[in-house]
């Protein structure tokens, strides 16, 4: 992937990030370039040698996101005890692909304990999930939060 000014791409475990544009900068005495990549309110440059082990991807294709939704109206496994699963839910957003995601926001829905790692991990993979569901289909965040919730809330496909 080539990247582009003002385009969209997805950096685990942040998700979709606008990219900026690429700058050159001196790091050890050698010119180095960077991807600037705006990710809400802050800056990230990310080294342009880096970015295949950064897991630096294009956003999902609407087939990615079909089978991420399906993932969202499948049952969730048999709970095991949270210290087994969290490494799991934490390893599925470092690899960053969307069905991974939908898998942790699935299986952690609904959290209600506010403060918690589960909590946290919930609210990040819920957000990613949003944001690049809003960047594939070109519609708002709340149309896509909505159509989320709707699936998670709604009854089971199996």
């Amino acid at each position: 992937m080539i990247p582009q000014s003002g385009s969209v791409a997805v950096l685990p475990p942040y998700g979709p990030v606008r990219i900026s544009g690429v700058e050159t900068l001196i790091v050890c005495g050698e010119p180095d370039a960077f991807l600037v990549l705006a990710l809400d309110q802050w800056l990230l440059r990310l080294p342009m040698s880096k970015l295949d082990v950064a897991g630096f991807r294009a956003v999902s294709s609407h087939a990615d996101l079909a089978a991420a939704f399906r993932v969202l109206r499948s049952r969730p496994k048999p709970q095991r005890p949270w210290s087994g699963r969290q490494g799991t839910y934490e390893a599925a957003l470092r690899r960053g692909s969307l069905v991974d995601v939908a898998l942790v926001v699935r299986d952690l829905h609904p959290v209600h304990e506010p403060g918690t790692e589960r909590y946290r991990l919930y609210g990040t993979a819920l957000d990613w999930l949003i944001r690049e569901t809003a960047t594939i289909e070109g519609s708002s965040l709340a149309a896509a939060r909505e159509r989320i919730l709707a699936t998670l809330n709604g009854p089971s496909s199996l």
